[in-house]
């Protein structure tokens, strides 16, 4: 089964900082597969959607939505809680094949590393 890894980084200190030189730290990390979603090939699509499951109001949530959700607070690294994305916040996506995407979250979209 193809699985998708997404780690979310964070700076403990400096919040909302977009600077790559900023030191963050892996606040949750989830493994994806194909029950979850249905991966986007792109990276900053799959960050897109991460941010959005982890902001939106109950209202905006589908049953796309709802499998990530499961699946980010079944695996999320330290068994208690997932954090929604925020600006300054760094995405590291691994996907099937090895391949490592890092992006950070601006204030408008994403830049990647």
């Amino acid at each position: 089964m193809k699985t998708v890894k997404l780690s979310l980084h964070r700076s403990a200190d400096e919040s909302f900082v977009q600077e790559w030189e900023v030191a963050r730290e892996c606040v949750f990390s989830v493994r994806l597969n194909q029950e979850h979603i249905d991966y986007p090939h792109d990276p900053k699509k799959l960050a897109e959607l991460l941010f959005h499951v982890t902001n939106a109001p109950v209202e905006m949530i589908n049953k796309t939505h709802e499998k990530i959700l499961l699946a980010l607070w079944e695996n999320c690294s330290d068994g208690r809680t997932f954090y929604s994305m925020s600006v300054g916040d760094v995405v590291k996506v691994h996907d099937h094949d090895g391949n490592l995407t890092t992006l950070m979250c601006k204030s408008v979209g994403w830049e990647e590393l």
